[in-house]
């Protein structure tokens, strides 16, 4: 008499083990480390503070104006990487939709 439940092979059952440990390292990932958002003002506070300390010249205005100038210059390299990005992707999507004869 058989209970139609058959044993799982061992690809099956490595494929059961790298699914749970995946599933545990998003779960742990997901509750303890907080949004990229939390990191930058972190660093932020963390940049002023090392400014006052390492440059003791330096004013909060001074500091701002240069944390303000340097955001900007950051800007311009990620809008730069978004063009290529979409340029790409609308190339990837040009040439599949291209038929060959």
């Amino acid at each position: 008499m058989t209970t139609g439940i058959s044993k799982p092979t061992a690809a099956e059952d490595r494929q059961g083990l790298l699914s749970r440990a995946t599933a545990l390292f998003v779960f742990l990932f997901e509750r303890l480390i907080p949004d990229p958002y939390v990191f930058a003002v972190l660093l932020t506070f963390l940049g002023v503070l090392l400014a006052r300390v390492y440059a003791p010249n330096a004013t909060l205005p001074s500091i701002a104006s240069a944390w303000y100038g340097g955001i900007f210059a950051i800007f311009a390299f990620a809008f730069q990487m978004v063009i290529m990005l979409v340029a790409g992707y609308a190339l990837a999507g040009g040439l599949q939709n291209l038929k060959v004869d």
